[in-house]
């Protein structure tokens, strides 16, 4: 089928996400009523993936939530729902 798999180490994808930005004017996520810092780690997390999605040309990407949820406390849905 031609698939070529890629394996990011955790530890860029977290130096993605410590770079704490993320595409694009999100004011109606971070004005929603939500937890703001929540919010704001769950667009960086968007941020880290977009960058490594361009970084890598990948058209398919995969995550590792549980993982995200011990290191950062957040999960990964919201950025997969934005990049879908």
């Amino acid at each position: 089928m031609g698939i070529n798999i890629i394996d990011v180490d955790i530890d860029e994808f977290i130096e993605e996400i410590n770079k704490h930005t993320y595409p694009g004017d999100m004011s109606d996520f971070l004005n929603s009523g939500i937890n703001k810092p929540t919010m704001e780690m769950a667009l960086y997390i968007y941020g880290a993936l977009s960058r490594l999605i361009t970084k890598y040309n990948f058209s398919a990407i995969t995550v590792r939530c549980f993982d995200l949820l011990s290191l950062k406390h957040n999960t990964g849905c919201l950025a997969l729902a934005l990049l879908n």
